[in-house]
């Protein structure tokens, strides 16, 4: 009990006298929030911070490994907090906070504590190196907004989201997605807006999603070809954007036919879409192509072996000489 003592006043000691205290650098009466530059922190100091008691919290250039719970809590009071442009590669998301925006801060890695219930509102993950869906995100169960815009996810498995009734706003533009599923079905009843622009999605898998009010759709710049039951799934639609899209022609003219029948927008080039027989072309006429590049290839062999009396290899040429034949004939 007394080496417990000891210790236990030793550290006490410890991080009271080396404690770094933060104070707010503008004038918090006019501002209504308090701005902090400059945190820097790792794992052997978490101990020794203490933030001023202010309910909006805006750190800019922080250099933190881990913006760990003890940190989170050394902020006592606050439920808005705003963190950008610096260094925080994981945080942890405390429960008590309604408003978070981490930007510019090549945050990979987001903690939800699944245990208890979660207060968050608004998620703001934008410019930062996430590659994929933080885990347990359906936790947040007041979540109205979430932005994952300008990171480096690859795929979206919507059941993720499953039960966020009160999500309206997702945005996950501009990253690396290929593919958006759902495996099971997806409620998401006040889902209004979903943004998924520049990626490189050839996939879009609607069947299993239960969105009875999205009304905007942005798929923008992607490499869709087409997408199954669209829009008769979303009966709200409104406003569709598949601009810079390799579409089919026939799917495009359907799609906007029955839009416009319901007042509602369909924005993509028509000039810019693919007739299927482009895509799609029989295997009768590969088939008959390599017989033909087959026959050339004896033909001329014999020819040169004539001329030559050696064997000579002449597989690039005429692989040249029948990609010009086939593409004079188009």
């Amino acid at each position: 009990m007394m080496l417990f003592t000891v210790l236990f006043s030793l550290v006490l000691v410890i991080c009271l006298t080396d404690a770094r205290h933060y104070y707010c650098e503008n004038n918090v009466k006019i501002d209504n929030f308090c701005l902090i530059t400059s945190v820097n922190e790792n794992s052997e100091s978490t101990c020794r911070m203490n933030f001023p008691n202010h309910t909006t919290i805006k750190i800019q250039f922080p250099q933190i490994d881990n913006l760990s719970a003890r940190i989170a809590y050394s902020m006592r009071n606050v439920v808005n907090l705003d963190i950008s442009n610096g260094y925080v590669r994981t945080i942890y998301v405390k429960p008590e906070l309604e408003f978070l925006r981490v930007t510019g801060c090549r945050l990979n890695q987001l903690y939800i504590d699944a245990k208890v219930p979660n207060q968050l509102v608004e998620l703001h993950l934008s410019q930062n190196e996430l590659s994929e869906l933080p885990e347990h995100i359906n936790h947040l169960e007041n979540l109205t907004m979430l932005d994952l815009s300008n990171n480096y996810i690859e795929f979206i498995d919507m059941n993720q989201l499953h039960n966020l009734k009160f999500l309206s706003i997702v945005d996950i533009s501009y990253n690396r997605i290929k593919v958006v599923f759902a495996a099971d079905t997806v409620t998401l009843p006040d889902l209004v807006f979903l943004n998924l622009k520049h990626n490189s999605i050839t996939g879009l898998h609607i069947s299993n999603w239960e969105t009875p009010i999205l009304n905007e759709l942005d798929l923008s710049y992607n490499k869709l070809s087409y997408v199954v039951k669209f829009p008769r799934k979303f009966p709200r639609m409104v406003s569709a954007n598949f601009e810079e899209n390799p579409l089919t022609c026939s799917w495009m003219r359907d799609t906007a036919t029955q839009l416009e029948a319901n007042n509602g927008t369909f924005s993509a080039s028509l000039a810019s879409c693919v007739e299927p027989h482009r895509l799609y072309e029989s295997s009768e006429t590969y088939n008959l192509e390599l017989k033909m590049k087959d026959l050339l290839r004896t033909t001329i062999s014999e020819i040169a072996s004539n001329m030559t009396e050696v064997s000579v290899d002449i597989d690039d040429k005429i692989d040249d000489i029948f990609c010009r034949i086939v593409n004079a004939g188009k």
